[in-house]
């Protein structure tokens, strides 16, 4: 007769899993975080056996998933060193934990302090676990605000302020009454990741013939400006703009 029973299957085999590595796995990233005014720049170093790598930010206080997105190797490594400053994490005041995970044709990383091939927080060596603990954004200050429009194209400025990370952009006519731009712009697309830099946007806009406001909101970890002309946490540049 045949073997029967078995402790894995109950099939009457009996056998053992292996691996055989032909090409080495990506070790595990050791991961460090500079927190910047909001939107963090995670960076690692940059590892030969790696074609891309996966990038989980959580927060500490209720482990929700702030972001989570593979990237290939080229978009984010330059040479032995690679780092992302991803655009869309949006985040406020409270601690958070980085980690990365990397990924070849060999395989992925694996061990590590948690022995799940991720590499980040607080150990192992990283230092990606960082706090942002900001007080409300002040509004843009009025007297750096600039505005002028020719041939089809806005052009403005003003100094960026303390605790921000996001500009909200509002180009339109009195009390709102027209609205032709209103948008949210990081600190990194204008320019001005650091306060008391120029922020500048060049904006197509086709705006007929009338009297044009520029208003400005902050926004950072801490929250929104509050107050302005009219008390909705714009700062509104007077005079405001003819085009005719």
């Amino acid at each position: 007769g045949y073997s029967v029973g078995g402790a894995q299957y109950g099939n009457g085999w009996s056998g053992v899993e292996f691996r055989v590595d032909t090409l080495p796995d990506p070790v595990v990233p050791v991961v460090n975080v500079a927190p910047n005014q909001g939107r963090p720049t995670i960076s690692w170093a940059n590892d030969a056996n790696a074609t891309q790598y996966y990038f989980y930010v959580r927060n500490q206080a209720n482990n929700a998933t702030q972001y989570l997105q593979w990237h290939t190797t080229a978009s984010v490594c330059s040479g032995a060193n690679c780092s992302i400053t991803p655009e869309s994490l949006i985040l406020a005041n409270g601690t958070y934990e980085a980690y990365v995970y990397a990924c070849g044709a060999g395989g992925c990383s694996i061990g590590g302090v948690y022995n799940n091939g991720w590499g980040g927080g607080n150990q192992g060596g990283s230092n990606a676990t960082f706090t942002y603990n900001f007080v409300t954004p002040p509004l843009v200050d009025m007297g750096t605000m600039t505005f002028t429009y020719a041939n089809g194209t806005a052009n403005v400025s003003w100094q960026s302020s303390a605790e921000t990370t996001w500009y909200y952009v509002f180009i339109g006519t009195a009390n709102g009454a027209y609205t032709a731009h209103l948008q949210w712009y990081s600190s990194a697309a204008l320019g001005c990741v650091n306060p008391a830099q120029t922020c500048t946007a060049t904006i197509p806009l086709a705006l007929p013939a009338g009297v044009y406001y520029l208003a400005v909101q902050s926004a950072g970890p801490g929250g929104f400006s509050v107050g302005g002309l009219v008390n909705n946490g714009f700062q509104v540049l007077e005079p405001a703009l003819g085009v005719p």
